[in-house]
């Protein structure tokens, strides 16, 4: 990055978080911090474990783990210092916490909230995740939890959203490239018309 420009707001800053006490603790080194990654795909699988264990019988489970597990591109990508790992943990306990908050009522949604949040901030496909969630949660008449999480994440992504227009004068790159698209979209949807 140059120093004398903007920074680039086209990423999130969720993975850059997630990443920071661990460059604080042994400084950027790449050896060390691919154990992040390697410590998220365990634990997503895990998590993934105690999700299809709610839908699945014992047997069935362990041959989805064992599919997941053994998928030749997560399998390749999981000791990797890439956002990826991070964002299929959170993006897996976003439905585990789902799950909980529809068997539960009495589930506050803080939990649900943040792995939302972080979900969006990690990568902005995040944001159709939490869209999902929030939908089966007014679906499913969780108020309480739809409230709170809907809180959380508007919160949460409210803060990268005022750094952004801080520093760069637009809430995400991506929303400048959206409508720096629009004219060619009418410009293709005139052409479609004739």
């Amino acid at each position: 990055s140059n120093p004398s420009l903007p920074p680039m707001n086209k990423f999130g800053i969720g993975y850059p978080l997630f990443l920071a006490p661990f460059v604080k603790l042994c400084g950027p080194h790449w050896n060390f911090l691919k154990w992040t990654s390697i410590g998220l795909t365990l634990a997503s699988l895990i998590v993934f474990w105690q999700l299809v264990r709610l839908f699945l019988p014992a047997g069935s489970a362990l041959a989805a783990l064992g599919l997941l597990a053994m998928n030749p591109t997560w399998a390749r990508y999981s000791g990797v210092v890439l956002s990826d790992p991070c964002f299929v943990f959170f993006e897996l306990t976003s439905f585990l916490l789902l799950a909980c908050a529809i068997e539960r009522p009495s589930n506050s949604g803080l939990g649900l909230g943040f792995t939302l949040a972080m979900a969006g901030l990690i990568r902005p496909v995040g944001a159709l995740l939490t869209l999902a969630i929030l939908t089966a949660l007014l679906l499913k008449r969780r108020w309480k939890v739809f409230l709170t999480a809907a809180g959380v994440c508007a919160g949460l992504w409210g803060i990268q959203g005022i750094r952004n227009l801080l520093l760069t004068h637009t809430a995400n790159g991506y929303f400048s490239f959206w409508s720096n698209s629009l004219p060619y979209l009418a410009h293709f949807q005139h052409l479609a018309g004739n």
